[in-house]
Formats: C-alpha cells, sequence, structure tokens
C-alpha cells in the first residue's frame, strides 16, 4: 500500500511513521506537543507517548491515512500526512506541521512544495483538501501561494476552518519550482498585502 512506504524527492525524504524508531516517535510527539503547534490542531490536547505509540502502530493495519517525517538533508524538518485517503475518488485530506525550530525559516515552504509533489506525482492522486483554522495567516497565505483554492461548496467553510482543494491538474498549470521559493514567496506576500 502506497500509503505504507517512505519516499525521497531529490534531497527530501519522506519517512513513513511505521519505519521510525522510538526515537524518532518521542521526537514527532515532542513538536506536536508544543504550544505553538498544538494551537493549531483539530484536537489541541497534549498526546501521550503511549498515546502515540499506538496510534503509529495502528498504522500498519489500515489502507486510508498515511504519515511521513520529513527531512531536508539529514535535518528533520516536519511531518505530513493524508488522513484520510478516499480511494473512490482518489484523494486526500492533508496535513502538516513543523518542527518548531524551523517556524522562522524556510523549510516550510520546502515542506509544502515537496509534499504536494510527492502527492501529485508520485501517490498519483487527483485532488488535495485540507482545511485550515481561519486565524491562522501564515498558513492561509501559505496555502494560496501552492494553489490551494477555497473550497465554498464544504460545508465546513462556513464554521471555524477554511476549506481548502487543490488538483493535480491546477498543480500543473501553477508551475512552481523549488529552485527560487524564496524569491517567489516574498513577491506573493508583497503582492498579498497590497491586496489587503
Amino acid at each position: 500500500m502506497f500509503l505504507h512506504k517512505s519516499y525521497q524527492l531529490e534531497s527530501i525524504k519522506f519517512i513513513n511513521y511505521i519505519d521510525l524508531n522510538d526515537d524518532e516517535l518521542q521526537l514527532i510527539l515532542t513538536w506536536r506537543n508544543h504550544p505553538d503547534v498544538r494551537k493549531w490542531m483539530y484536537n489541541t490536547d497534549e498526546i501521550t507517548l503511549t498515546e502515540h505509540i499506538e496510534f503509529c502502530k495502528k498504522l500498519k493495519l489500515t489502507n486510508n491515512k498515511g504519515y511521513w517525517l520529513v527531512q531536508m538533508g539529514n535535518e528533520s524538518i516536519g511531518t505530513v500526512n493524508i488522513n484520510p485517503f478516499y480511494p473512490e475518488k482518489n484523494e486526500g485530506e492533508w496535513g502538516f506541521f513543523l518542527n518548531p525550530k524551523h517556524f522562522k525559516s524556510d523549510a516550510v515552504l520546502m515542506l509544502f512544495y515537496y509534499s504536494i509533489e510527492l502527492f501529485f506525482s508520485e501517490l498519483k492522486l487527483d485532488q488535495l483538501r485540507g482545511y485550515v483554522l481561519k486565524t491562522n495567516i501564515s498558513s492561509l497565505i501559505l496555502n494560496d501561494f501552492f494553489g490551494m483554492v477555497e473550497n465554498v461548496e464544504d460545508s465546513q467553510n462556513k464554521n471555524e476552518y477554511s476549506s481548502r482543494k487543490l488538483t493535480r491538474a491546477e498543480w500543473k498549470l501553477l508551475n512552481r519550482n523549488s529552485d527560487n521559493l524564496k524569491t517567489q514567496f516574498a513577491k506573493f506576500v508583497k503582492n498579498y498585502r497590497l491586496k489587503q
């Protein structure tokens, strides 16, 4: 099952949670429970190590979700997931969080770019969906930059979350590349602020 595999795109590694050792799983839990990460989650409660290990063990038994530790070179920069995966539609709902030490770096741009590339180029999904708290302005801007447009038909959109979607065809048309993401993003943010 493709949701159980690990992947590499250029220098970016996506190591499946089921392939991680206990130290790596504990590191991810430390990030996840960090107050500046947790506040943006569906579930804002702290998760215990036992709960986390049990969750990760169950990933081997499911075919509708996948979780990956993302490494840039030898540096662990965050995690991404597809949860759930809808095989009948060939689409998934994705999420991510960063290693807190990378909050002020361009690692989030690389994580976003290569995750979308993984989902469309390697996993061959037709569409990605996601939900962003409407108060998470940084994430909303990132979603806009990477073409994840607001899904106004989704009933969740009327609540505290902004429903987002991106198709594989839309991603190809956007034509983002990893070579100058930082420059592209800086221009995008400048124009974004001018529109506000």
